[in-house]
């Protein structure tokens, strides 16, 4: 059985080597400032460091500071059950935090009312910066902007409507859909369908436009499938729905572009019981790349949507951000997986 590290102190380095815990704290950080030391000292000061295995107390450092070693991720729920979506962003988050030696303040919010309970003079006590994903929503975002202006760093992760003045880190939905639609063409589809989620402002409906039209591919508005007018959600069912109704009015489409891979999934079941091959007959893909994919019996293509580095950039852009280093709004690059149902 290991025996539990012992934890060296900047005062036994000081002792040992005869010099100020001042010094030894200054020369292990890097900042020396106006002080003068030796060269000769300052290396074995490092050398005994990295012997005892030395390694600074990050919340201790960030007292020095004026700091609290803590970020705040305020996040509206993101993904369908089981895409896993918060789990990779919370990832990213989670080894970029404690690259940095931070801790994590984490609260979900469903409406403004509950966001505006979490943004209090609390905050202030609690956090050097804070990260604001999920869905944005008008009342929130004047919120956010508030926070903004009253000097607290803020990074947001927003497909729509990201506050203004304020840097925003998020996958690129518009190439989801893109990429997703020339990968079918790719592959030999004349006619892929494509599942709208939003009436207006849907980013992955511009892509797949976009798409067809690069590739002189005529958009038949029948191929853009919705609900019951009112658009479709992501989840299993919303794909069954939208693609038996398609078929029962007789569209003609040899690919599926989906936005969530339970939506694919969902629409792959219900072809199969009407005996249309996949991928002979019609070629699917997903978005997110969830476990799903894996798990179903045809083994589903999808595109990614990268949160697990986006979770990484909103964490290192927010310490630069407190740092002083203003911060830029980034786009991430999806990235298609294929796999059997568009092979």
């Amino acid at each position: 059985m290991n025996k539990p590290r012992k934890t060296v102190k900047i005062k036994d380095i000081a002792i040992e080597l005869g010099v100020s815990n001042s010094l030894v704290s200054k020369v292990i950080s890097g900042n020396l400032g106006t002080t003068k030391v030796r060269p000769d000292l300052q290396e074995k000061i490092l050398k005994r460091a990295k012997e005892l295995d030395f390694r600074p107390n990050p919340l201790s450092s960030a007292l020095k500071r004026g700091r609290f070693g803590a970020i705040g991720l305020i996040v509206h729920p993101i993904g369908v059950p089981g895409s896993e979506l918060f789990n990779k962003l919370l990832i990213g988050m989670s080894k970029s935090l404690n690259q940095h030696g931070l801790r994590l303040w984490l609260q979900f919010y469903e409406d403004s009312k509950q966001f505006m309970e979490f943004c209090n003079q609390e905050i202030y006590r609690s956090v050097d910066g804070l990260i604001v994903a999920g869905s944005a929503q008008s009342e929130t975002r004047s919120l956010i902007e508030n926070l903004h202006k009253e000097g607290l760093p803020v990074i947001t992760s927003f497909h729509h409507d990201p506050a203004s003045g304020i840097a925003n880190i998020v996958y690129n939905a518009y190439l989801q859909g893109k990429l997703a639609t020339a990968h079918l063409i790719e592959k030999g589809c004349k006619r892929p369908a494509f599942f709208c989620i939003r009436r207006d402002d849907d980013l992955r409906q511009q892509g797949y436009l976009d798409a067809m039209k690069e590739a002189n591919l005529p958009v038949d508005p029948s191929l853009l499938l919705e609900g019951m007018g009112s658009g479709i959600d992501y989840r299993f069912l919303a794909g069954r729905t939208v693609i038996t109704k398609a078929l029962d009015n007789g569209l003609q489409f040899d690919g599926i572009v989906a936005q969530s891979d339970q939506q694919a999934i969902g629409a792959i079941n219900v072809l199969r019981e009407r005996n249309i091959s996949v991928p002979n007959q019609v070629r699917v893909i997903g978005t997110d790349d969830s476990p799903t994919c894996t798990a179903s019996t045809i083994q589903l293509s999808s595109v990614t949507a990268e949160l697990q580095e986006v979770g990484g950039r909103l964490v290192n852009s927010l310490v630069q951000y407190i740092d002083g280093k203003k911060p830029e709004s980034q786009l991430i690059t999806p990235t298609v997986i294929e796999r059997e149902s568009s092979r």
